[in-house]
């Protein structure tokens, strides 16, 4: 059970992160 909050905690970092590198790509292509 802590290791699938853990993945689910993991998952959601993750989707974070690409929404920045979205965000930060998309200023450089301006």
């Amino acid at each position: 059970v802590q290791t699938h909050a853990d993945i689910g905690a993991l998952t959601q970092k993750i989707q974070e992160d690409s929404v920045l590198v979205d965000r930060i790509l998309q200023e450089m292509d301006r």
